[in-house]
């Protein structure tokens, strides 16, 4: 992993935990991220609205269980601070499967731009460089 400061190591350790469990743990997420944030994949960008994206999450996690993959492990970072407010972190994710004798695991990776508020960060802009439904199926 490239130097990343320890509070973008920090929020990102939080992230992964609270994305690892049987359950996501929506509460602790949306600390992580602000009431709109942009949302992007190669099929383009929108802005998405907090509360609609947590009621998302466990329909996300069940998408991936029925693929056959449980939670995924932050094993790159790499962090550029845009200015005084704004981070950019780039990220790269395994996905280990449920049964690893029938699949392989699965990269993804995807970038954030943090903004520092309150002594913390918050996603204001979340881009996956995959097209995550059509790389799973790939995958089958």
């Amino acid at each position: 992993m490239a130097v990343v400061s320890d509070e973008v190591k920090r929020f990102f350790e939080e992230f992964e935990r609270l994305n690892s469990g049987a359950e996501i743990d929506a509460a602790g997420m949306a600390k992580l991220y602000s009431d709109t944030f942009m949302a992007a994949d190669p099929n383009g960008a929108h802005a998405v609205p907090k509360a609609p994206f947590l009621a998302m999450l466990p329909k996300r996690k069940e998408m991936f269980a029925s693929a056959g993959y449980s939670s995924s492990t932050l094993v790159d970072i790499e962090e550029r601070q845009l200015d005084e407010t704004y981070t950019l972190v780039d990220t790269k994710w395994t996905m280990k499967p449920i049964d690893p004798s029938h699949k392989q695991n699965l990269g993804l990776s995807s970038s954030f731009i943090l903004r520092r508020t309150n002594g913390s960060f918050e996603i204001v802009f979340y881009l996956n460089h995959q097209d995550i439904a059509s790389k799973l199926k790939s995958m089958e």
